[in-house]
C-alpha cells in the first residue's frame, strides 16, 4: 500500500510475520519530529487506536501556546543547565 503526495510517499510493507513503514519525505517535512509522528501514529493504528491529528496551522498554535507556558520556561532552563557541560559552543535561538 502506498500513500503519496507532492512532498511525501509512505510505503506500508506487509510481511507474513510483521508490518513496517518506509517513509520518504521532502527535506522540508522530514525532520526527526516528523518521523516520530509517523511512527507513533502507525503504531497506534496497529493497536486499534485512533491517533490524534492536527493541521499544520493547529501545530503552529500549539507551539505558540507551549512557548508562552511555564513548561516551556522549565524546559528551556533544563536545557541551558545541561548544555553547559558540553565543550563546543552552542547557540540558542530564542
Amino acid at each position: 500500500m502506498s500513500l503519496d503526495g507532492e512532498l511525501f510517499e509512505i510505503q506500508i510493507a506487509v510481511l507474513p510475520d510483521c508490518f513496517g513503514i518506509i517513509p520518504k519525505l521532502h527535506h522540508l517535512l522530514g525532520d526527526a519530529w516528523a518521523y516520530v509522528l509517523i511512527s507513533t501514529q502507525f503504531n497506534m493504528l496497529l493497536s486499534d487506536q485512533i491517533p490524534e491529528t492536527h493541521s499544520f496551522a493547529e501545530y503552529v498554535e500549539l507551539d505558540k501556546t507551549y512557548r508562552t507556558s511555564k513548561k516551556y520556561i522549565r524546559d528551556l532552563e533544563f536545557f541551558k543547565r545541561n548544555i553547559a557541560a558540553f565543550d563546543e559552543p552552542v547557540y540558542l535561538c530564542e
